[in-house]
């Protein structure tokens, strides 16, 4: 059994809703995450796509439409995590996105034996909205330009790109 520490003062109920904030703010920067590695997989098969069809004239709508979804998905990506920042330098370069926002946030509230303050709530309520903004934007992007070239790739005899945790399912089809 743990036990909490005799020298501090904060209540049971305080250290779990401080816990309860902590793996809430966890939860939602691993979806912010796994959404990331979904549209990287995306990204990289494009990239592939681009490769094998390159030289094929009669493919160019479907480079383009593969180059329109590549965009999009940059434009998303861009607002969950900062793909410039490489080295412990670069956050002083390229701002923090969401998930970074959101990890720093949840070091402030993990930093003390206390409730999160009232303040911390509403930074998350803003941070877990601006994110839900952009995986929306992701599940409408996979619904629609996705479905699109994936439909104009199966005209055209090209195998159909898929997120990595949904590429099983689709080979299964």
């Amino acid at each position: 059994e743990i036990q909490k520490d005799p020298r501090i003062d904060t209540s049971q109920a305080d250290l779990e809703k401080q816990y309860e904030l902590a793996t809430r703010i966890r939860d939602r920067v691993n979806a912010g995450h796994e959404a990331v590695n979904q549209m990287r997989s995306v990204q990289d098969q494009v990239e592939g796509l681009k490769k094998r069809l390159g030289n094929d004239g009669g493919a160019k709508t479907v480079l383009d439409s593969a180059d329109a979804l590549k965009k999009r998905i940059d434009a998303v990506e861009e607002k969950i995590i900062q793909p410039k920042s490489k080295s412990g330098e670069d956050p002083l370069n390229y701002p923090i996105q969401v998930t970074d926002q959101m990890m720093a946030l949840q070091g402030t509230v993990e930093s003390a034996d206390a409730a999160p303050t009232t303040q911390s709530y509403a930074v998350f309520d803003e941070l877990n909205a601006r994110l839900e903004t952009q995986l929306a934007a992701w599940r409408d992007i996979q619904s629609k330009e996705l479905a699109a070239l994936n439909e104009l790739m199966k005209k055209n005899n090209v195998e159909a790109i898929a997120p990595a945790a949904e590429k099983a399912r689709v080979a299964a089809e």
